[in-house]
């Protein structure tokens, strides 16, 4: 589809538009030719909560805390929380 920009466009597997960005150039964030569709695996799906194993890295719920699920203390620095996903 030629729509006379150069962006990335990200959709969902059902083809409905999430987000674009990006423009024309050769700077960072800019694109000559960008062109193409890609898909991989199935939708990505909420399957939480999620909990601490021996993989994880960092774990964050931000759910009313900054504080990552081993420990870490974060700081909050002009933020806040709102209500959904």
């Amino acid at each position: 589809m030629d729509i006379g920009r150069h962006s990335v466009q990200v959709a969902d597997l059902d083809g409905t538009p999430l987000m674009e960005f990006g423009e024309q150039g050769s700077g960072p964030g800019q694109f000559e030719t960008p062109t193409g569709v890609a898909g991989w695996g199935e939708a990505c799906t909420y399957g939480g909560p999620y909990e601490v194993d021996d993989h994880t890295l960092l774990l964050l719920h931000l759910d009313g805390s900054y504080d990552g699920a081993q420990g870490e203390v974060g700081t909050p620095s002009g933020t806040t929380f709102a209500a959904g996903r």
